[in-house]
């Protein structure tokens, strides 16, 4: 079972980018890019769900991440108003982790979209594309 404090927290990337909520001017998006320096964009509130599952709660912006449909493969991870569970399933190292939902018998992971485009938008992918997992970093 994974335990993780009720404080704020970044979820990291390599190169220092950071699961981030903003408004980019068209409306609220979940992207994974650099430090903005806007507080509360890049943090999040760990909702314990289960043993093994948690909510995701930006700091800023009062939503949590999620799917508002079906989930599937690269599915966009955009800011929703309820919880949305993603399993946890730890990595290499202290405080790693991969976060995943489960579809049609696979696992589709939290990562970076397949799209290209700027800011990197957040999507679940499957497994067949592995990608690296969170650093969560707790701000205490």
């Amino acid at each position: 079972m994974v335990q993780f404090p009720s404080v704020p927290c970044t979820l990291r990337q390599p190169q220092e980018n950071l699961l981030t909520m903003q408004d980019e001017g068209f409306g609220l998006s979940i992207c994974i890019i650099r430090p903005t320096g806007v507080p509360g964009e890049q943090e999040w509130i760990i909702e314990q769900k289960s043993e093994d599952s948690i909510a995701l709660k930006n700091l800023k912006h009062n939503k949590y991440a999620g799917v508002s449909a079906e989930p599937g493969e690269n599915s966009q991870v955009k800011p929703v108003s309820d919880p949305f569970e993603f399993k946890v399933e730890p990595a290499d190292g202290q405080h790693r982790y991969k976060l995943y939902v489960e579809s049609d018998g696979q696992r589709l992971y939290v990562d970076y979209s397949m799209l290209r485009i700027y800011p990197p938008q957040c999507a679940l992918i499957p497994a067949a594309f592995p990608g690296q997992p969170w650093e969560l970093s707790f701000l205490e």
